[in-house]
């Protein structure tokens, strides 16, 4: 009869045997020690690196550091955005040392609204202003537009008023008040055609007379100042003076003067 040999057959466990006795303390094991290596700058995007270039007991580590990222190369302001700006309240504000950009952008902000708003009334001035051309030195021009050159003032003056050294040509001038003149002596009281400055004497340079008598007959002749005559002419007014003179002691019935007066 054949025999058939079956392995690895387990039956059940059994239970657990009791603890053994605690074995005797082994040696004491050599000392460890860690130290740092070498420190090594990456380029910017590399991964840190950690390596031992000691052993498991006496390590060494050699770190490797990435470099930060490079900042960018800002060579033109375009490539600077400024998101707001700080406005000065001074007019015509410069930019100065130590100011932010900020605070740059806005003094040159302010400024050339500063400037605008000069041009802008310097320009509403110039619009009120007569040009040159329509500026004229004449007292005949009659066309409206236009303005009188300041010497016309002058023009004006001499038109209308006396100076000292003017002269004072009186002809025809026909003055029926004169009367009952007698002696060496007349009065005459002329209405001056032009006012003075001030009151100003009058010296009478020449006179000459036609009178009519009383008797109807008329006399011609040029009266012959004895004196230096002087009289004043009031602004506006009448000049008013005494000549001693030759002449006929009668009365006249009127006068035709002509007469030069000198204003002292």
């Amino acid at each position: 009869m054949a025999r058939t040999l079956i392995g690895n057959i387990k039956g059940p466990k059994g239970d657990t045997g009791d603890t053994g006795a605690t074995g005797a303390t082994g040696a004491a094991g050599a000392s460890a020690s860690v130290s740092v290596g070498t420190v090594t700058a990456l380029e910017y995007g590399n991964d840190p690196t950690v390596t031992n270039s000691g052993s498991a007991q006496n390590a060494v580590f050699n770190f490797g550091i990435p470099k930060g990222k490079p900042a960018d190369n800002i060579t033109e302001l375009d490539n600077l955005p400024v998101n707001s700006s700080v406005t000065p309240s001074a007019d015509f504000p410069v930019p100065a040392v130590g100011d932010t950009s900020k605070t740059i952008l806005g003094k040159i902000i302010k400024w050339f609204g500063d400037m605008s708003a000069l041009v802008a009334d310097m320009s509403a001035l110039v619009a009120t202003k007569f040009n040159a051309a329509n500026v004229v030195n004449n007292l005949t021009t009659t066309a409206s537009g236009y303005a009188l050159d300041a010497r016309q003032g002058k023009a004006l003056h001499d038109e209308n008023y006396y100076s000292s050294g003017d002269t004072i040509v009186l002809n025809d001038a026909t003055y029926a008040g004169m009367s009952n003149a007698s002696g060496n002596s007349i009065s005459l009281f002329i209405p001056v055609p032009k006012q003075v400055n001030s009151r100003l004497n009058v010296s009478v340079n020449s006179v000459t007379i036609n009178w009519v008598r009383a008797d109807g007959q008329t006399y011609q002749g040029m009266l012959a100042v004895t004196q230096g005559v002087a009289g004043n002419i009031n602004t506006p007014g009448t000049l008013g003076i005494s000549v001693d003179g030759t002449f006929p002691t009668v009365k006249m019935m009127g006068v035709n003067l002509r007469a030069t007066f000198t204003v002292m």
